[in-house]
């Protein structure tokens, strides 16, 4: 259109016409148009700036801003939880290598490819993690995808009790995710299996139990194992202080249940205990203990998505149970935070069902309650997670005894002792029924190796059967009992 002198500039046209994109004519007050139409005609104030240039200048302003910041501080400090670079400078051996390494090197160095042969539901994979000059970077805030899938496999392969709770099919996936996706893992536990794992790996070096000292969780150390645990602190102690969900923060009870198995093997009972308590709080609070069906509509704080999150739950709650009632026998003054008739929940399907059910799968519910009249007695199963749950109900009934029992004979004038009473001999007969029924250590559906679990039912049985009768040594039937637990200790230690 040919330019005429009537033609405005941009911004020049009243209000009720750049509203409707009408031609304008410019005059003031009223323009023709507004005249016409009898609207009222309001035009911009040419001294003020406009509306758009002022969101433009506040958005400018705010880049700068964040330019600023970023500039400043590292970008990693807010995925490692505030953990200054400076915890990571020690140096510890890679691959055998006798020049020593920071653990900066290691996150920063080459990462190898891992193509995954599915996807999650849809969600693309992570092929390779993006490559930072920070530990823990916004895509990736774990060690290399290389180590890290190396660790986590020598986890699964050498923790196998610890890890019975997660399934390893759907947790290699789930790792691949972008780390802010909800499926993903908690990096607390990612980094509690690496320092888990690492005392069983030849890539990264661990200090000797007796040299790990008590600065564990202080943030010293040079080994990768010092590193690991202390990032998977700093991730815990920064998840409890967040406002996030609760289903977010039950993501970390995993970890949780990591550190206690690692203070466990440790002797580290002061950070047992502290460990232990946060989750059997977790497992309480969230009403994991409970199965759903006995409960009120919704009293557990997080629905179950599907059966195969249920038997997940069992899982966790058991471990957690095990330790529990592993450190109230040690302790000795304190009881267990869940005694064996508060679990009102059916024991986990059999081990090697869970190992190979996906996650869609639908897993049957057929197991017997852990209260069932004549559980130890009646209740066939081979299944080392079984058996481990069983025995634990043994010693937590011996542990129960050990303190029930005192006020039992000070309320009996008659008993000199406790082992007088009907309690102490039917727990005797229960535990070495227990016992003959237990299977091989050594039988393994997997190739004839050995089976962790069992082993730990036979220790944990002697245990329970050394702890009834250890205040009675001097006695025929006490000696003899103990003594035969030395020889079936030995035997199994050996065998």
């Amino acid at each position: 259109m040919p330019k005429t002198e009537n033609t405005l500039k941009r911004g020049q046209a009243c209000r009720p016409c750049r509203k409707k994109k009408a031609r304008c004519d410019g005059n003031k007050p009223y323009c023709g148009l507004c005249a016409k139409a009898g609207h009222q005609c309001a035009y911009e104030d040419p001294t003020q700036p406009s509306a758009r240039r002022n969101k433009i200048t506040m958005l400018e302003e705010r880049i700068r801003q964040l330019e600023e910041q970023l500039a400043s501080q590292h970008i990693g400090d807010e995925i490692t939880g505030g953990v200054s670079k400076e915890l990571f400078d020690g140096t510890f051996t890679v691959d055998g290598s006798d020049e020593g390494s920071s653990a900066a090197a290691l996150f920063d160095s080459s990462r190898q490819d891992y193509t995954a042969l599915t996807s999650y539901s849809g969600v693309p994979v992570m092929t390779q993690p993006p490559l930072s000059n920070s530990l823990a970077t916004l895509d990736w805030p774990y060690p290399p995808l290389d180590l890290t899938l190396h660790l986590a496999e020598i986890f699964f392969t050498c923790c196998p009790f610890v890890a019975a709770h997660l399934h390893k099919k759907t947790f290699f996936e789930r790792i691949l995710l972008p780390w802010s996706h909800s499926d993903a893992p908690h990096p607390s536990l990612v980094y509690a299996i690496c320092a888990a794992a690492s005392r069983h790996s030849p890539r990264v070096t661990s200090p000797p139990a007796s040299e790990s000292g008590s600065n564990l969780f202080q943030g010293g150390g040079d080994t990768f194992f010092d590193m690991a645990v202390s990032m998977t602190s700093s991730f815990l102690e920064e998840d409890a202080k967040s406002d996030s969900k609760v289903s977010h923060k039950a993501k970390s009870l995993s970890a949780v249940l990591v550190l206690i198995h690692l203070m466990h093997s440790e002797n580290k009972w002061a950070d047992f205990h502290r460990y232990n308590a946060l989750g059997m709080r977790g497992m309480i609070t969230l009403k994991y203990h409970v199965e759903l069906s006995l409960t009120k509509s919704r009293s557990q704080l997080i629905p179950l998505k599907n059966s195969f999150d249920r038997e997940q739950r069992k899982r966790l709650l058991y471990a957690f149970w095990v330790f529990d009632v592993i450190y109230a026998n040690k302790s000795g003054s304190y009881p267990s935070n869940l005694s064996s008739h508060q679990i009102l929940l059916k024991l986990p399907t059999p081990t090697d069902r869970f190992i190979y059910a996906s996650r869609d799968d639908y897993i049957t519910d057929d197991e017997p309650y852990l209260n069932a009249p004549n559980l130890l007695e009646n209740h066939d199963s081979d299944d080392g997670f079984h058996c481990v749950i069983k025995a634990t109900a043994l010693l937590d009934k011996v542990n129960e005894f050990r303190h029930q029992s005192i006020l039992d004979v000070l309320n009996n004038p008659s008993l000199k002792s406790a082992n007088q009473l009907p309690s102490f001999s039917e727990l005797d007969l229960a535990i070495m029924r227990f016992r003959s029924r237990l299977p091989d250590c050594w039988k393994n559906l997997n190739e004839g190796k050995l089976n962790v679990d069992v082993y730990l039912s036979h220790m944990l049985s002697l245990n329970a059967l050394i702890t009834l009768h250890n205040g009675y040594m001097r006695e025929q039937h006490s000696k003899k009992r103990l003594m035969g637990c030395v020889r079936a200790a030995l035997s199994t230690a050996y065998s």
